[in-house]
């Protein structure tokens, strides 16, 4: 049940998205940078941004959809920009047919988790979540961070030029992608003893950190 703190932090995404601040498409050029260093640990965490909206999206046939309480309660343009967001990442399921996990409300695709340097991922409706279990791991995601920065977006996806999981990151295509790298590598030198999860919010523009 949504409580007053609840509604006010959608209220003021709704405000975001109103005025254009928050893009809609997964794979759209983000406008906004930004990191947000967590403290929360587990694997149930999710951005503070998101985890309001979050209780209003629901799995259904392994689609995305816009609860009942959330069709009553969101403001129109919220509505309307959330579900243009879930529209578009449920083609995306369709189309690499991916399952949703209801529980979780994640997804798997196929070609990703298959090498051991690289880090497994899972994908939500907001964007993709790393998890990093070796320092290995890091300093190949920082690698092709810096190399995804230097490629054209677009050129790099249709030419296969880069490993196949940093292709979840194409949504922030026009970020400071070396900053990401940069505060990943800061991230990381903190908690070397703990293994670190990063957060790419595609639909927003922004990344986070948190241990597990």
């Amino acid at each position: 049940m949504l409580n007053r703190k609840s509604a006010i932090g959608i209220a003021t995404l709704g405000l975001f998205l109103s005025i254009g601040i928050v893009k809609t498409d997964i794979i759209a050029n983000a406008a906004t940078t930004g990191s947000v260093s967590s403290d929360v640990q587990g694997d149930n965490f999710m951005p503070r941004q998101y985890r309001d909206l979050d209780q209003l999206v629901v799995v259904h046939e392994n689609r995305y959809e816009i609860s009942d309480l959330g069709k009553f309660v969101l403001p129109k343009q919220t509505y309307i920009k959330l579900s243009e967001q879930l529209d578009s990442v449920n083609k995306d399921v369709y189309r690499k047919h991916a399952v949703i996990d209801p529980t979780t409300k994640s997804f798997v695709l196929n070609y990703q988790d298959r090498a051991s340097n690289t880090p497994s991922t899972k994908n939500f409706w907001w964007g993709t979540r790393y998890y990093f279990r070796s320092n290995a791991q890091v300093d190949t995601m920082v690698s092709q961070l810096h190399t995804w920065a230097n490629y054209n977006s677009m050129a790099a996806i249709a030419g296969g030029l880069l490993s196949p999981y940093i292709g979840a990151v194409c949504g922030l295509n026009t970020i400071r992608l070396n900053q990401v790298a940069v505060d990943l590598e800061a991230y990381n030198n903190k908690h070397k003893k703990q293994h670190i999860y990063m957060d790419l919010n595609t639909w927003i523009g922004t990344w986070s950190f948190g241990t597990f």
